[in-house]
């Protein structure tokens, strides 16, 4: 007698603060089958029986036969912009604006990627997001050249992450690498753009639900930093009390 134990989907709930509201109502993680590029859209389509019987000299077909694209547009879920972004730059000068007027780039030095990314800015756009996986699970991220183009001078960095070394919550930020250029340029990320593709691994079914939950959000935030922050304050701690009995012993004090 053989059994098939099919495991429940993992549930991935999605919170932002209340100051981001407008992201869950407007700009909510959804799968990616709901952001098919519209250049890929507009392409005609394709009969299979034709395309698979056509002569090899036939100018026949398109990308929507290419099973690699269509899984890479089709698996795993979308976190999109959640406002427009401008990006302004000419030489080593760079500004940079959102539209909500609350949210914030991060500056990374180039010498963290010494000879991988020497003409570009490395920033890290912090996403309000914090997603939570009901349980241990691997996630890679894709790099987003078919949604935001091969001219774009805009290059997202992919990676593999695994949920259970961050108590199954994980953070939507994500790198972008900017070209450097030595005339005044500058580049608009639309909002609801998709800005992070994340494809969980594995075969098994997962759902998404999008929350606005200020308090919760704040006690998964906490779980990020508290673990490093009270090991530092506890090294901050022990040197203050060495100090003091230090001081206690010191006949000259």
């Amino acid at each position: 007698m053989f059994f098939n134990f099919k495991k429940s989907p993992v549930q991935i709930d999605c919170f932002v603060p209340e100051a981001y509201s407008f992201a869950a109502e407007f700009a909510p993680v959804q799968k990616a089958s709901k952001f098919l590029p519209q250049w890929f859209r507009n392409l005609p389509v394709i009969n299979k029986q034709s395309f698979y019987e056509r002569d090899i000299n036939d100018n026949v077909g398109n990308v929507r036969g290419c099973p690699g694209i269509i899984s890479s547009l089709s698996r795993g879920f979308i976190v999109p912009m959640w406002s427009d972004l401008r990006i302004d730059w000419v030489n080593d000068d760079l500004k940079y604006k959102f539209s909500d007027k609350i949210s914030k780039i991060d500056y990374h030095p180039n010498e963290q990627a010494t000879g991988f990314a020497d003409n570009h800015w490395i920033l890290r756009l912090m996403s309000p997001w914090i997603l939570k996986f009901s349980r241990p699970s691997t996630i890679t991220s894709l790099p987003l050249t078919y949604y935001h183009g091969m001219d774009s001078p805009i290059r997202t960095i992919h990676g593999l992450m695994e949920t259970r070394s961050r108590h199954n919550y994980i953070p939507s930020t994500q790198f972008l690498l900017l070209q450097k250029s030595t005339e005044l340029k500058k580049y608009i990320i639309d909002f609801n753009t998709p800005i992070y593709h994340f494809v969980p691994m594995g075969e098994y079914e997962y759902k998404i639900k999008c929350h606005v939950d200020t308090k919760e959000y704040n006690k998964i935030f906490l779980t990020f930093s508290s673990p490093l922050s009270f090991f530092k304050k506890g090294i901050k701690q022990l040197a203050i009390d060495k100090k003091k009995e230090e001081e206690k012993s010191c006949p000259f004090h």
